[in-house]
C-alpha cells in the first residue's frame, strides 16, 4: 500500500514538475472578467510570438530539470522573476534528489486570450521521452503517468518591445490532448 501512495505522489509531482513544477498564475475562465483584446498584431502573430517564447522556456526548463540543482538559472530572461522564485520554491526535483533525462515538446498550441500586457496559450504538452531519475540513477518514473496532457500558459509582456516571458503554467482540466 505504500508503494501505491509514492507511485500516486511520484506521478502527480511529475505532472506538476512537466508543468513548471506546479507554479501557476490564475488563467482567465468563463467566469473570469476577459480584458478587452489590444489590437495591435493580427492572431497568427501573437500566437508565434507566445510559442516562441515558450519553446524558448520549455527546452531550459529541460535542462535546469536535468542538472537537478534546484537554481533554475537557465530560466532567467525567459520567465518573470515571481514565476521563477515559486519554482524555486515548489522544485520537488531538488527537495527529492531528482533530475530528468530526455526532453519534453508540445503541440496543438491555440491562443486563449490576449490582452495588452498578458499573452494566455493552450498546448498539448509531451513528457514521454522524459525520464525521472533518483540520486542513484535508478528510473522512478511511475509507469501510469500521462504522457500527454493540456496546459494553460500565461505569458506576460513587461514592456512592447521585450520579448513575453513565461509567468503561469497549470494543468488545462477543460481540454484534452488525444492523438
Amino acid at each position: 500500500m505504500e508503494r501505491r501512495k509514492r507511485l500516486r505522489a511520484l506521478s502527480v509531482c511529475l505532472a506538476l514538475a512537466a508543468t513548471t513544477v506546479g507554479c501557476s498564475t490564475p488563467h482567465p475562465t468563463a467566469s473570469s472578467p476577459v480584458p478587452s483584446p489590444v489590437a495591435t498584431e493580427p492572431d497568427d502573430a501573437i500566437l508565434a510570438k507566445a510559442v516562441d517564447a515558450y519553446t524558448r522556456y520549455s527546452a531550459a526548463l529541460d535542462l535546469a530539470l536535468a542538472n537537478g540543482d534546484g537554481e533554475f538559472e537557465e530560466l532567467k530572461g525567459l520567465a518573470t522573476p515571481s514565476f521563477l522564485r515559486g519554482l524555486a520554491a515548489d522544485d520537488v526535483f531538488a527537495v527529492n534528489s531528482w533530475r530528468s533525462r530526455g526532453s519534453t515538446s508540445f503541440d496543438s498550441q491555440q491562443l486563449v486570450n490576449e490582452s495588452e500586457n498578458q499573452v494566455v496559450l493552450q498546448v498539448c504538452r509531451d513528457v514521454s521521452r522524459v525520464r525521472v531519475l533518483d540520486a542513484q540513477g535508478t528510473d522512478v518514473t511511475p509507469k501510469e503517468r500521462d504522457d500527454r496532457f493540456a496546459v494553460m500558459v500565461t505569458l506576460q509582456r513587461v514592456d512592447p518591445s521585450a520579448p513575453l516571458l513565461v509567468a503561469g503554467s497549470e494543468p488545462s482540466v477543460d481540454a484534452s490532448c488525444e492523438l
